[in-house]
């Protein structure tokens, strides 16, 4: 009870305890060898000598000589020494504890036993459980036992190992993941395993020894499938850990908005998903309902791009072009099917919606539409031939017989749809290339064996659809259309610099072929009506384009793969929408001409200056929100001073001079920041810049609180919270920001004239509003500004330089995720 015993070594201790449980077992066996119990005899007398009389013996006496005179005397003294025994207590040995027990010990030792209790009542039953348990196994090398061990969930969770510790004995880990344990020191070390559910089965062994490996060391792995205590051994428990194996749910999916039909002939929708651990594919799922002309419960998956592998959360706007597949036209059921790493799915509710398809105005490109979609959706097979059918591939092609009679509805009427539009070719084929197509379609049919020799009429009928409907031009669409899916297709994989650099140089020759296509087609429609007078083809000049495809190339070099991808789909959409006219307000006409003068307008407002200067202030303040994300990030790893802002994350910032000295704790800059963005608001406030303060007021707002938070969160040493309210605030600053530039942008068009109620239904080939002497005003098409692209560039150069001559393993971690920063 004292404790004294855990102040001894292990061995002494054991050693100790030992003893003391020897003396004990000696004294009680001699205690037990030299007790005698009473005789009947003694207890006899013991008890009678509590009474002076002695009733008990009285009772044995007899008379001396028996008379009957004194019969009577003696029958009364015999029934009151009954009464007197009868009355008689048990003897009391106060008397002999007196004289046995002069220190009153009996009194003393079970108070001091009650004290001791009461005042260490918190670790009394642990004091008497380790002396009434020694480590024995001390005197076998127990002390020099070290044992360490991890836990490694699976890859596809992206989590990293967890270390495990003697005071943290509850853990929770995905099911799956591996347990590594290592005992350095004696041999024998083994593990015991229950299940905490009795329900539960193991896969495996319950009770393991430890494998001996070629350091010496002693180690074992085992894999946590079902939720269990653990327990290292050694002449006792050495460590013991509750591990929770936590089950991975499957993802969830949902629409958040209704597919709709977008201009180049597609259609979006945006949806969300969810996981523990991440999504890694998604898929629309078309499936045909059951009262639609096809036949039902038909499905066909269609892959999904993420924006990147494995994430939690996600809520994407997803474009698809499907005017190429076999159900366009068709009210179909849609639903979006997502799937974890470890291959659970999930499907959101359907939607109803008609799948859009390409539109064909020209005759013919409607007819090999048709006919290609009928072959498409057969689902039959040819007729087997008869066993005394001798028809042979020679008397089917020199004309003499054919298979249709066997082939399946659809693929008949396809058969009688070719041979019908091509009956008088000279007066329905106006090109003679779509005749030879489709009669060569036509006879692939006729002579078809079976629907696999079908499946080239696919491409060879949509081409020829798109040939009767664009002509030549067809040609130059599909290539820029490959090349832009090419080079979206590496910026969203991460693909090498040099076969981006390879895909933008294809992108760039296939939009120059597209726009030569295009001009030569409005040079040769006889049509084509001329630009409004006075305007004299103040059309988008060829600088323009070029200044729009330098910068997609810009980004595609410094990493910016989202903002490229952005700006790719934005140059696609505006070729395709090119509005060139033959003629025009001067010889030949101004397509991609000069833009009148070309002299830059170098007036700006006040509004704008002050917009400007709000746009630079606000940067400033989110470039100091971003280094202390980084620096909070860093105390996270462990990596920094609680008290400081001067850890390893900004000795490392300060190599590239982000900081040069103590800035304080990370509350106080977080103070700091908070006192100047509030400072910038109110100011803000009181400048006459239109609708930008109240566009931003919430953004502002949002940032202060959150801001708010961080600090708070800071100064409780809560680092993941802290982090996660600085990158909502950081969000909530891009999204002011981006509003102060739309408002810049609107000042700049109004200054300049380029947008009245009059103008808006002039526009150039790109969409903007044409006429007068307007510059590059990148109107609808956000372009970033050559010293931001160069200064990125600069910035990228220069990190990835050091971090090729980084040698500390911190600093090469922190120069990756300043890359993967300004990558984004």
């Amino acid at each position: 009870a004292t404790g004294a015993i855990g102040y001894l070594n292990g061995p002494v201790g054991a050693v100790f305890s030992a003893i003391i449980a020897l003396a004990f077992v000696l004294l009680l066996v001699r205690g037990l060898f030299s007790f005698k119990p009473p005789t009947e005899q003694a207890a006899r007398e013991a008890l009678d000598r509590t009474d002076p009389d002695r009733p008990l013996s009285g009772l044995s006496d007899f008379p001396a000589q028996s008379q009957t005179r004194t019969a009577v005397f003696w029958k009364q003294h015999k029934a009151s020494l009954q009464r007197k025994a009868l009355a008689l207590s048990p003897p009391k040995f106060v008397a002999d504890w007196r004289q046995r027990d002069l220190l009153y010990l009996r009194y003393l030792l079970p108070v001091l036993a009650l004290a001791f209790v009461y005042l260490n009542a918190s670790t009394f039953l642990n004091r008497m459980s380790h002396a009434f348990n020694p480590d024995f196994g001390s005197l076998f090398g127990a002390e020099r036992l070290e044992i360490s061990g991890w836990i490694t969930p699976p890859d596809y969770t992206g989590q990293a190992p967890v270390f495990l510790k003697i005071n943290d004995p509850m853990v929770s880990v995905p099911v799956g993941s591996q347990l590594t344990l290592r005992a350095l020191g004696p041999e024998g070390v083994e593990l015991k395993r229950r299940a905490l559910n009795k329900d539960d089965s193991f896969i495996g062994e319950r009770d393991l020894a430890f494998l001996v490996k070629e350091d010496g060391a002693q180690e074992l792995e085992v894999s946590l499938d079902v939720s269990q205590n653990v327990q290292v051994n050694y002449w006792g428990e050495r460590a013991k850990w509750s591990i929770q194996a936590e089950q991975d749910k499957p993802p969830e999916v949902a629409f958040v908005s209704a597919p709709e039909a977008d201009e180049r002939e597609g259609f979006r929708f945006t949806w969300s998903a969810s996981d523990d651990y991440g999504v890694v594919n998604a898929r629309l799922v078309l499936t045909t309902p059951d009262d639609g002309p096809l036949a039902s419960g038909n499905s066909d998956r269609i892959i999904i791009d993420l924006p990147s592998e494995a994430l939690r959360s996600l809520e994407e706007t997803t474009k698809l072009n499907l005017e190429r597949h076999k159900w366009v036209g068709e009210t179909l059921d849609l639903q979006i099917e997502v799937e974890d790493a470890i291959g659970q799915t999930t499907l959101s509710e359907p939607v109803s919606y008609v799948l859009p398809g390409k539109l064909f105005l020209e005759p013919m490109a409607k007819v090999n539409q048709e006919i290609r979609l009928e072959l498409l959706r057969e689902e039959g097979e040819y007729d087997p031939l008869a066993s005394n059918d001798q028809t042979d591939v020679e008397t089917i092609f020199s004309g003499l017989g054919d298979r249709l009679a066997r082939a399946p509805p659809r693929v008949q009427r396809a058969a009688f749809m070719l041979e019908g539009a091509t009956y008088r070719p000279d007066v329905f084929a106006r090109d003679q290339a779509i005749y030879l197509s489709m009669r060569r379609a036509y006879e692939t049919v006729r002579v078809a064996t079976g629907m696999s020799d079908l499946v080239q009429l696919d491409q060879l009928l949509w081409l020829t659809a798109l040939r009767s409907e664009f002509g030549t031009l067809a040609d130059a669409a599909r290539r820029l259309e490959v090349a832009r899916r090419a080079l979206e297709r590496a910026l969203r994989e991460g693909a090498s610099e040099d076969e981006v650099r390879r895909l933008m140089q294809a992108f760039r020759d296939a939009a120059e072929d597209y726009i030569a296509a295009r001009m030569a087609e409005a040079l040769m429609n006889p049509n084509g009506a001329p630009p409004p007078e006075g305007e004299g083809g103040g059309m988008v000049g060829g600088q323009d384009l070029e200044d729009m495809l330098s910068a997609l190339e810009d980004l595609t070099e410094t990493g910016a793969s989202d903002a490229a991808r952005q700006l790719l789909d934005d140059v696609a959409n505006l070729l395709n929408n090119l509005d060139f006219q033959a003629g025009g307000g001067g010889e030949g006409g101004t397509p991609f001409g000069e833009n009148g003068s070309g002299e830059p307008d170098t007036e700006t407002s006040e509004e704008e200056q002050a917009l400007e200067r709000a746009l630079e202030t606000l940067s400033d303040l989110m470039e100091e929100q971003r280094r202390l994300n980084d620096d909070t990030f860093q105390e996270r790893q462990g990596n920094g001073d609680p008290q400081g802002g001067t850890g390893q994350g900004e000795q490392q910032s300060d190599q590239f001079g982000e900081t040069g000295e103590d800035e304080g704790s990370l509350a106080d800059r977080q103070r700091t920041i908070i006192d100047e963005l509030q400072a910038f608001s109110e100011q803000l406030g009181e400048d006459d810049t239109g609708n930008g303060t109240s566009l931003t007021a919430d953004e502002f707002e949002e940032a202060l609180q959150s801001l708010g938070r961080a600090e708070r969160a800071l100064e409780g040493d809560d680092l993941d919270r802290a982090r996660w309210n600085q990158d909502r605030a950081i969000q909530a600053l891009r999204d002011a920001a981006g509003d102060l530039a739309e408002q810049l942008d609107a000042e700049t068009a109004a200054r300049r004239g380029e947008v009245g109620e009059n103008d808006l239904a002039d526009e150039d080939p790109l969409g903007r509003p044409a006429g007068g002497m307007q510059m590059n005003t990148e109107s609808g098409v956000e372009l970033p500004d050559e010293i931001e692209r160069q200064r990125a560039k600069d910035i990228l150069d220069e990190l990835r330089e050091r971090l090729d001559q980084a040698q500390d393993d911190e600093e090469r971690d922190y120069l990756n995720r300043l890359l993967d920063r300004f990558s984004q």
